[in-house]
């Protein structure tokens, strides 16, 4: 019998004639006799290649050279496997790691000349790739989607190209919807039929756009088996569409985010029954529908109400307890002790529309299951109240969604003395604006980015509408996407009115509201208040300059409001009926009519000015800078009866 040196040598010798079966054979004989032997490996890479078996070769070829490291004939053998499969850039990659001593030997060195040549041809110029990459970065995956195809056909090999349509594909698959395909039929249809039939057309239409991704993938991963984003991507997709997936694909995520993961845990209503004993809950009002009318608007274009107006779903309002939830700074997640998860957003029938990406804790999300960054946890004693979460530090989300809970929350026995969690970060006009609604006194935790609190017991509420951070790009415009909620509204300027205390003035002030932002600028602002201060009586106003009780006040106090339609317009929730409002907007309405429904619903006159959009000031139409017509102004103020200063 040979030992396993004698096979080797044997396994060159019938190489060398070009027996690469035999060769073969040989080397895998030698290798059971002595499993792992450095030099069977290396053998057998080499045999492999000269076989023109590359795919098995790379493998092999690779493990050599962790016991060979530069070798120079395994370092050749690899080169040609990779560009035998189209490898180019890998093939290049792995050069650039041998030291000069090798590369410069005449037949890697040739080589490495034909894979220059050859890679040339496979992608744009550098600049190009940098262009494409600034554009997914700022998310303007529209402009990418009409780009990269004809890109993609001058290189039809770019991998990095048909990765990043992938990519391109994933975050903007909202575009896959339309605002007629989840519209509610009439506000009389009960709220839980229209629920269902909206969840059904969501699934199907995501689940198309999904189809389409992992197709993309494909191509993807075709070009570049080795390509762990495509592959991420993957995984990602295949998690969305609520497929099981396995502890190597939660591995290779943890890796690719460079964090500790956990989960999967499978996302549940807090209204459904396998919570029983973990959560009890009480149904203070059913979900409901209203209908969103088209608002009062004037400007050389119409507003484009399409998906902005007609029957909108309001939340059922509810108030929970559990013990020993845990939940995140940054995060609208609520982990429970038995390893399910809440999420009012998610588990809501828009549910789909929800960018979760923007959520400090998941890592991975869908409808049905979360994967969470492992992040430390501090124990909360007693009974608390959460208020974390996605856009709590926005001011609008806020006043509009975060504080309005309070009014299912009081309902709680136990919410008078519970004890609060806020963001570590959160601007203090937002405590004092707590501070204000709730009184003096509460005890307050604060919760640091990047920890989470556990919770001895966690009371809370769900929101009265649906009102997520920030969508999916490219989803349309829908009634049900942070329509107004009245009665939340009412009861939060009621509470607000009589915490700053007084009384409003006989004639009321005018305020023309001006903004810091680096978005939705009104352009020609500075001539729109020369007019508006020196011929109509208006003052300019600054909010973020004031406290939250001194916002209150002004907007109590007045009788006219002018602004751009932005976050601290939230403040006219505090106008008294009969005040007159005055938004300044591009033509995308969004949940613009939503608004200004409530504001007319709580007494106060609302008016549109439709500006004129700039051009490339923004990716987002939404949040694009506008120029306004001065004559339209006043042509709004006529309409709701607002008098020159006499």
């Amino acid at each position: 019998m040979q030992t396993p040196d004698e096979l080797l040598l044997a396994a060159r010798a019938s190489s060398l004639r070009e027996d690469h079966r035999q060769a073969l054979a040989l080397c895998v004989a030698a290798l059971q006799q002595r499993p792992g032997d450095p030099q069977g490996v290396a053998f057998l890479g080499l045999s492999l290649w000269r076989a023109r078996n590359f795919a098995q070769a790379v493998d092999v070829l690779q493990e050599a050279l962790k016991r060979f490291p530069a070798q120079y004939e395994l370092s050749l053998a690899l080169l040609e496997s990779l560009r035998h499969l189209g490898r180019e850039e890998q093939a290049l990659s792995f050069a650039a790691t041998l030291p000069e001593s090798v590369r410069s030997q005449r037949a890697l060195q040739t080589r490495l000349e034909e894979l220059q040549v050859s890679v040339a041809g496979l992608r744009p110029a550098a600049t190009v790739q940098e262009t494409l990459l600034s554009l997914h970065e700022e998310g303007d995956f529209e402009t990418l989607e009409r780009r990269l195809p004809a890109l993609l056909r001058d290189y039809p090999r770019w991998h990095f190209g048909q990765t990043l349509l992938a990519s391109c594909l994933f975050m903007s698959s909202g575009r896959m919807l339309t605002a007629q395909s989840l519209c509610i039929p009439s506000a009389a249809e009960p709220a839980a039929q229209a629920e269902g039939v909206v969840r059904r057309q969501m699934r199907r239409a995501m689940s198309a756009a999904r189809q389409r991704v992992m197709q993309q993938i494909g191509i993807a991963i075709a070009r570049s088996p080795e390509n762990a984003h495509a592959r991420e991507l993957l995984i990602r997709t295949r998690f969305e569409e609520g497929e099981a997936i396995e502890d190597a694909d939660v591995a290779h995520i943890s890796a690719q985010v460079q964090s500790a993961l956990i989960g999967p845990f499978p996302l549940t209503p807090v209204f459904d029954e396998s919570l029983q004993g973990m959560v009890e809950f009480r149904r203070i009002e059913p979900a409901s529908i209203v209908e969103i009318p088209a608002p009062r608007s004037v400007g050389a274009r119409p507003l484009d109400l399409t998906g902005a107006i007609g029957p909108a779903l309001l939340c059922a309002r509810y108030v929970a307890d559990a013990a020993g939830a845990t939940v995140c700074a940054g995060s609208d997640i609520v982990l429970l002790p038995n390893g399910r998860v809440l999420g009012d957003n998610l588990t809501h029938p828009l549910g789909e529309l929800v960018n979760y990406h923007f959520d400090a804790w998941i890592v991975m999300g869908s409808v049905s299951q979360l994967v969470l960054r492992e992040l430390p946890t501090d124990s909360v004693p007693g009974t608390v109240i959460s208020l974390l979460g996605a856009a709590v530090r926005f001011y609008g989300h806020w006043l509009l969604d975060t504080l309005i809970r309070f009014r299912s929350l009081e309902q709680h026995p136990a919410a008078a003395t519970a004890s609060l969690l806020v963001e570590d970060d959160m601007p203090e006009t937002h405590i004092e604006a707590l501070q204000l609604l709730l009184g003096p006194g509460r005890a307050i935790h604060r919760v640091a980015k990047g920890r989470c609190a556990s919770a001895e017991r966690l009371l809370l509420a769900g929101p009265e509408v649906f009102f997520p951070h920030v969508l999916r790009y490219g989803a349309p415009s829908l009634p049900s996407v942070a329509p107004s909620a009245v009665g939340g509204l009412i009861y939060l300027r009621g509470r607000m009115h009589a915490a700053v205390g007084g009384s409003r003035a006989p004639r009321g002030s005018r305020l023309l509201v001006r903004r810091r932002s680096s978005t939705r600028r009104v352009v020609n602002e500075d001539l729109l208040s020369e007019m508006l201060v020196g011929e109509w009586g208006f003052e300019e106003l600054h909010p973020e300059t004031l406290s939250f009780a001194e916002q209150v006040r002004r907007f109590r106090d007045a009788d006219v409001v002018v602004g751009a339609q932005g976050s601290a317009m939230s403040n006219c929730v505090f106008c008294t009926p009969g005040a007159r409002v005055v938004s300044l907007c591009s033509t995308f309405a969004a949940n613009f009519p939503s608004w200004a429904h409530a504001l007319e619903q709580l007494g106060v006159g609302h008016c549109f000015v439709v500006g004129e959009a700039v051009a490339d000031s923004h990716p987002l139409l939404i949040q694009r800078d506008i120029h306004v017509d001065p004559s339209q102004l006043l042509q709004a103020l006529g309409q709701l009866g607002v008098p020159p200063v006499q």
